[in-house]
């Protein structure tokens, strides 16, 4: 059975509602602050959030503000960042950041999942010790009895190679994803 994810939706009031709807319809539980301020406040008595949601413009700061206090926290969450518009440099900068992703309105509930749920799996893999980080493989992934490839490299050198070519939705530009292959 997987785990609830727990999420922290930091945003004003009025641009909430339609990301609420779509992580609400997602099954994901959803911790609501409005700053900065009530976002660090939240991280002291909530620490079972596994990740966090801002906007990249707050009232009391921005998203840079955010992955500082999720830095000084000391917890492992990742932070996303959300945007009314599809920006290829804010997307470079929050990664070079360490922030995990960018949302771009409008929010496609299985866009909103994908992103939600692959960041909650990464702050889990952060928080185990190094031995079970690295022979991690996904509760999803064990139940349908799927073999990840990583389990044949368990304990080897992976290095990453090209998996499949494509086109970045927001920029237009062609991008390479890739996976990771075993090096014996």
């Amino acid at each position: 059975m997987k785990t609830k994810i727990t999420a922290m939706l930091i945003m004003a009031w009025e641009r909430r509602p339609p990301l609420l709807e779509a992580l609400e319809s997602c099954g994901i539980d959803v911790l609501l602050v409005c700053n900065c301020n009530e976002g660090r406040r939240m991280l002291e008595i909530q620490p079972q959030v596994q990740v966090v949601l801002t906007d990249a413009a707050l009232p009391d700061g921005a998203w840079r503000e955010v992955l500082q206090i999720v830095a000084q926290a000391g917890v492992n969450i990742e932070v996303v960042v959300c945007s009314r518009l599809g920006d290829h440099k804010l997307w470079i900068d929050v990664l070079e950041h360490g922030a995990y992703d960018v949302l771009v309105e409008a929010y496609e509930c299985e866009e909103v999942r994908r992103i939600v749920e692959a960041a909650a799996d990464k702050s889990y893999r952060r928080s185990l010790p190094l031995a079970q980080a690295i022979s991690y493989k996904p509760k999803t992934a064990r139940d349908a009895g799927a073999e990840p490839s990583s389990r044949a490299c368990e304990g080897r050198i992976r290095w990453p190679i090209p998996h499949r070519a494509g086109k970045n939705a927001v920029s237009g530009r062609s991008l390479t994803t890739y996976c990771l292959r075993s090096h014996t």
